[in-house]
């Protein structure tokens, strides 16, 4: 089975430009989930996916999950 292979739509960089907007404008957390339209595309997810765990490395996020395939919150560090 042959994939062609497309631009990416969603860049990593775009994606934590977003996720650093939206983290520093919340006063609560937020869930993970709810960063994303009902019709989300998956690559979208994962690209945000990967955008939370780079700003984690950098200090600039914090995620709290307290059960096995609970929701996942997202917190922004001041």
């Amino acid at each position: 089975m042959a994939r062609r292979v497309g631009k990416e739509r969603y860049t990593l960089r775009e994606e934590i430009t977003k996720l650093e907007g939206k983290l520093q404008k919340a006063k609560e957390p937020i869930n993970f989930e709810q960063l994303f339209d009902e019709q989300a595309e998956l690559e979208h997810v994962v690209t945000t996916f990967l955008a939370l765990l780079e700003l984690m490395k950098r200090g600039a996020a914090t995620i709290v999950q307290t059960e096995v395939l609970g929701p996942i919150w997202v917190r922004g560090v001041a």
